[in-house]
């Protein structure tokens, strides 16, 4: 029952109703034909009634024609005249009556077939909902799943995939056009150089002979000896006499 509430909430929300007013306006559908179908049913209940005035007509006459032969008075071209009229307005009256009654038939065949339309297409709608409702909530399972599938990569994989795309970006990126550029315009550069140097050895003047000058003497190492530096080679061991008395000193 709740699936089947689910389903009518689900088809309320595609035509933009309420559950309830879509359940109250097949309820209202239903009752409608059952009033027509009750409808059917009286005018057969006057029917039957009908026949049976026919039929107590029927009796009259036949009592009628009776007491008319029983009387002297009344000749027998009046008794059938009457008889006659009586049975043709019969004969009309029946006539009118199956006609009726086949068309209350067809009609509440027609209502009992609508009925049973209804209820089939209410049934397969509800079913269709809830099927498509059960389809979305497996489909969402499903991509819930797979987010958490796509979530515990491990770090390796996804750091060789940044690594491997920006290697490719940085193959295609402003970097490597800049570098192009770069490239380029160091060519043109060294293209205008080189006709640059061309065009000054065609029109150099002749080599002038120079005379290059001696270069200048080196200056002298300096001297460490002992007569501009005595300290250095005065350095001497103590003696063991000064020594003692460096220890007794410490000791006191």
């Amino acid at each position: 029952m709740d699936k089947l509430a689910n389903a009518f909430a689900l088809l309320g929300d595609e035509e933009d109703k309420d559950a309830s007013t879509i359940v109250a306006v097949r309820t209202a559908e239903a009752k409608k034909i059952t009033v027509e179908h009750k409808k059917i049913v009286a005018e057969q209940k006057k029917i039957d009634a009908e026949q049976k005035k026919i039929v107590a007509e029927q009796k009259k006459i036949d009592a009628e024609k009776k007491n008319d032969q029983q009387r002297n008075g009344r000749s027998d071209h009046q008794v059938l005249s009457k008889e006659e009229s009586h049975m043709r307005w019969l004969a009309n009256r029946e006539r009118w009556l199956a006609n009726r009654e086949r068309w209350l038939a067809r009609e509440a065949e027609k209502n009992q077939r609508r009925l049973a339309r209804e209820v089939e297409k209410n049934k397969d709608m509800s079913l269709k909902t809830l099927k498509e409702y059960e389809a979305e909530q497996k489909a969402l399972e499903k991509n819930n799943k797979s987010d958490k599938s796509t979530v515990s990569v491990p770090e390796k994989e996804a750091t060789l995939d940044n690594f491997t795309t920006k290697q490719k970006s940085n193959k295609n990126g402003p970097a490597a056009r800049g570098m192009d550029s770069q490239d380029s315009r160091k060519n043109l550069n060294n293209r205008s150089w080189a006709g640059y140097s061309k065009h000054n050895k065609d029109n150099a003047l002749p080599d002038v002979k120079v005379k290059a000058e001696p270069a200048p003497a080196p200056a002298p190492a300096p001297d460490f000896s002992e007569t501009n530096f005595p300290v250095l080679g005065k350095v001497t061991k103590p003696t063991k006499s000064s020594v003692k008395h460096i220890r007794k000193d410490n000791t006191h």
